[in-house]
């Protein structure tokens, strides 16, 4: 009968060191990356939250500031403002 222990140390077999080595810093590398990947997600997600947040506050101040003014909001806001050469030819 032939041994077939010899096998381990051929460059192709999988219980060779180097190959099991391999794999390890293969996974650890994968780990990693994921890791990252996962962190970055999470800030990505509270730079959003937070950005939403700022501007839902600045929409809610402006548009309480422009009550008080007596200012007039939405998209249609423009037609209620006067024109802009009208200030300049009202103060020459």
């Amino acid at each position: 009968k032939m041994s077939l222990k010899f096998l381990n140390k051929k460059s192709w077999h999988t219980a060779n060191f180097k190959n099991q080595e391999r794999v390890w810093q293969a996974e650890e590398e994968d780990k990693a990356f994921k890791r990252r990947e996962l962190e970055r997600a999470k800030q990505v997600a509270h730079e959003r939250e937070k950005e939403m947040h700022q501007h839902l506050l600045s929409q809610h101040t402006n548009a309480y500031e422009q009550k008080a003014e007596g200012k007039k909001t939405g998209a249609l806001a423009f037609m209620y403002e006067p024109p802009p050469g009208l200030t300049a030819a009202a103060e020459g």
